[in-house]
């Protein structure tokens, strides 16, 4: 009883509460996330609040419970913009136009959605397009997950796209330290059967470091004159040792397999203070090196923007990759075919250049005046406490005032003590 009492008293000597209390009752005290309530806001008004921060509590409530994921990628050819200039002057005849001309050479599109049937069953629709050189392809699968106990799942998966697929995935943790991830496909295709397997072997070596041994291998089955023939397509083993810190990440990784065998190791610095990461890797093997190296920032609580350079076999690409909660928004630009010092330099310098920018320009000045408004409410609300208890104080003295006439009244009338 006198927690409620206190509870009471401080609803209502509050005149935020107050308010939220005389339009919602306790349901609307129980809201998180109100702005300060005034009382010369009407019921309306306060209503209207409530609603809104209802809204977006059933939204974050559908996300987490949905976990919806996305990922747009789009491969922009601007190999014009520095190929035109290797060749000679007698050669302008066949340049077409005086501007580098870009074109979009490559695309996809996935999404994925949970559906939480059961507390141990899951449900999961996933669905992508691609598109390359004008030649289009999509899928569409379902997936069913059960967990039947804190170390092991399993999941079946259904596929439509080209040609049905099947497959099965499973999770076991074998001890305190290691665990196996299996999984197989079976596709149906217009070229045969195209069955698939992937083993990996894990193990923590400590609080911060993991190893992990995997093999995979993919076959097609094709029909003869005479019999069936099961055929290897690519297969590899691949050992990589992973640590990760609140520092530093560092892998390395060898595989050993069919088309490609290489070797590579990947450094990543954490700066938690500034909300940055920066990154290199490179990639030794059988097509040659890659070389990568890179720099991703946080701009909000929710998103991070990085831009990453590519240089090895394949040309020099420079990759602008935007981070939004679970959508992944992906731009490769494909500078140059080969390994040339100006796309290398442009394409480093040009990026950085325009996110200082935007970021002194833009990005800062909005954060400044998002800092200044906060304060400003805080402001306002330490003025409206400050309002409330000097009218509280002063109630307090009328009153102290009032009794104190009357008791000299009752006094006076009783010709007692004054």
């Amino acid at each position: 009883l006198f927690g409620k009492l206190k509870r009471a008293y401080e609803v209502l000597s509050d005149p935020h509460q107050r308010a939220i209390y005389d339009c919602l009752g306790e349901k609307g005290l129980e809201e998180q996330g109100w702005e300060v309530v005034q009382r010369t806001k009407t019921p309306q008004e306060i209503r209207e609040e409530y609603e809104a921060l209802a809204r977006v509590r059933e939204e974050r409530r559908l996300q987490q419970k949905t976990n919806p994921t996305s990922r747009l990628e789009m491969t922009i050819n601007a190999t014009d913009l520095f190929d035109r200039y290797l060749y000679d002057s007698e050669y302008d005849d066949l340049i077409e136009g005086d501007f580098p001309h870009f074109e979009v050479s490559k695309m996809s599109l996935s999404q994925s959605i949970q559906a939480p049937l059961t507390p141990s069953d899951t449900a999961t629709l996933a669905g992508n397009i691609n598109t390359s050189n004008g030649t289009g392809s999509g899928s569409l699968s379902c997936g069913l997950r059960r967990v039947t106990s804190e170390s092991a799942w399993q999941e079946a998966e259904v596929g439509v796209g080209s040609g049905l697929s099947l497959g099965a995935k499973m999770y076991r943790k074998l001890s305190e330290r290691n665990f196996v991830n299996m999984s197989g496909t079976l596709q149906f295709s217009r070229k045969g059967l195209k069955p698939a397997f992937e083993c990996s072997l894990g193990t923590h070596l400590d609080k911060y470091t993991a190893g992990y041994l995997r093999y995979s291998t993919n076959f097609r089955l094709q029909e003869t004159e005479d019999s069936f023939m099961l055929r290897e397509e690519d297969s590899g083993m691949c050992t990589m040792v992973v640590r990760n810190t609140e520092r530093y990440q560092t892998t390395a990784s060898l595989q050993f397999g069919i088309p490609y065998t290489y070797a590579m190791l990947a450094h990543t610095w954490k700066l938690p203070e500034k909300k940055r990461k920066f990154r290199g890797a490179l990639k030794i093997g059988t097509f040659g090196a890659i070389l990568e190296y890179g720099v991703e920032e946080k701009i909000t609580d929710h998103s991070s923007l990085g831009a990453t350079m590519v240089v090895g076999t394949m040309g020099v690409i420079c990759k602008l990759k935007l981070t939004r909660a679970s959508q992944t928004y992906l731009f490769p630009f494909q500078l140059s075919d080969e390994v040339m010092l100006q796309p290398v330099f442009y394409g480093t310098v040009a990026p950085l250049l325009a996110w200082l920018t935007v970021k002194k320009l833009l990005l800062e000045p909005l954060e400044l005046k998002r800092k200044e408004e906060a304060k400003e409410k805080l402001r306002q609300s330490m003025r409206e406490k400050v309002a409330a208890a000097r009218q509280e104080a002063e109630a307090s003295l009328s009153l102290m005032e009032e009794r104190f006439r009357r008791g000299r009244s009752e006094e006076e009338a009783k010709n007692g003590l004054v």
